[in-house]
């Protein structure tokens, strides 16, 4: 065989092994960013009739006008998750990227950015494991469990950034007894 077609052989095995080996870059991928779940802010307590409704995590991405929202849903102890990664257009104030976080979980009536780009996280977000820490019963007909949940989010690539992976921990309470809130 001549010389050139093992060379070609050689590179085009390289680059097999590189992709299957994950070393093949996305080509949404842009720099790595970190976030800190410390910065996060966790709402499940609302203006309502309820003590308690679902856990939202939102966790703004630094110097990136985009939110990491994360959300966990408190009807069942069958804990769940879900999120998406939020972006704005760049240059958006961080006024404004309060005033969407604040409308995510109360009346919606502040002026906010519309997103550019919406990732939805899928099997990206997971809970790792979960622990019931107590019950409250936070008004007379209302009956929570208090569950203790860590999660973890897998990285997530953008043409603007690629967010990294991390695991933090948040509280849950799943409504036993009442009449469930609608959301």
């Amino acid at each position: 065989m001549p010389r050139r077609h093992l060379i070609a052989l050689s590179l085009i095995a390289s680059l097999v092994a590189a992709a299957c080996q994950g070393g093949m870059s996305d080509e949404r991928a842009g720099p790595p960013v970190s976030i800190s779940a410390q910065d996060a802010t966790t709402i499940s307590s609302y203006f309502s009739p309820y003590a308690y409704g679902q856990t939202i995590v939102l966790v703004e991405v630094p110097d990136e006008a985009a939110v990491l929202k994360l959300t966990f849903p408190n009807e069942s102890k069958t804990l769940s998750v879900s999120g998406k990664l939020v972006l704005f257009e760049d240059g958006t104030s961080g006024e404004m990227i309060d005033a969407w976080k604040n409308n995510q979980y109360s009346d919606a009536i502040m002026p906010a950015p519309e997103p550019v780009e919406t990732v939805a996280l899928g099997k990206r977000v997971e809970i790792v494991s979960s622990e019931m820490t107590g019950e409250e019963r936070a008004r007379g007909d209302q009956l929570y469990h208090n569950y203790d949940v860590i999660y973890r989010v897998q990285e997530i690539p953008t043409e603007r950034f690629t967010l990294s992976g991390f695991q933090a921990q948040t509280t849950v309470h799943v409504m036993m007894e009442g009449k469930r809130p609608s959301m």
